[in-house]
């Protein structure tokens, strides 16, 4: 009877997970520090609550019928691009279906107010040609993306002043699929940062992250030749 139970104890012993084991199991799933955490579940919130694309219809509040007339413009795009072809709420402001705000405009970018701002400064920087999101971004696009930082800059220099743009209290971020609300590529520009809520400057808009990527990062990753984003923790991009 000695033998048969030291028997089964040497069989339990075999199929106990080891301690390195159970260890690296809880740190997978424990191991993210609480502002990680925090930050995924306010985009969680934060993009429940924008998600689809009623966000870029203008608000009552926002323009009088007037204003809102004067901004309607069609968006003249760059040679070989058919703004027609945009499925996208962004695309209809391109054709001048819906107004906007303008901050500033180039031949391949335009840039307007976001609708739901969540800063002072929120504007929204996009390219007239169609890109459905920063993943479907090429390294080829490398040029692109800095123009779309440049022009950023600029806004926030001539709206915020110039404190704000060298003192770097600002943010430049874009949200990666699927925690961007529309299907087509826009650079978030949000100043001062100081000014922004903690539920947004260190939740939806929290650079580095799975969810929102700095403008800097995607350029230098494109200049490399890289992808635009890193591959997210749960599988591929």
């Amino acid at each position: 009877s000695k033998d048969l139970v030291a028997r089964r104890r040497r069989q339990l012993k075999r199929r106990r997970p080891s301690l390195a084991i159970v260890l690296l199991i809880t740190s997978m799933i424990f191991g993210m520090s609480r502002r990680l955490v925090g930050g995924m579940m306010a985009t969680f919130i934060g993009t429940f609550f924008s998600v689809g694309e009623k966000f870029a219809r203008p608000a009552p509040s926002m323009a009088s019928n007037d204003e809102a007339a004067e901004n309607i413009v069609v968006r003249q795009p760059p040679p070989g691009v058919d703004c027609s072809s945009n499925p996208t709420v962004f695309g209809k402001i391109l054709k001048g279906e819906i107004p906007s705000r303008p901050y500033a405009e180039t031949d391949q970018l335009y840039a307007f107010r976001d609708i739901k701002p969540s800063a002072p400064l929120h504007a929204l920087v996009i390219p007239k040609r169609y890109i459905h999101s920063v993943k479907a971004l090429l390294p080829s696009d490398a040029d692109l993306i800095a123009d779309m930082k440049s022009m950023g800059r600029e806004i926030i220099g001539k709206e915020s002043g110039t404190d704000v743009l060298d003192g770097g209290d600002y943010v430049l971020c874009f949200h990666i699929p699927p925690f961007n609300s529309v299907g087509h590529l826009h650079l978030h520009v949000l100043a001062p940062a100081s000014e922004m809520t903690y539920f947004k400057r260190y939740g939806k808009y929290l650079t580095g992250t799975t969810w929102c990527a700095d403008v800097d990062d995607v350029e230098a990753r494109l200049r490399r030749g890289e992808r635009a984003v890193r591959a997210p923790l749960w599988g591929k991009a």
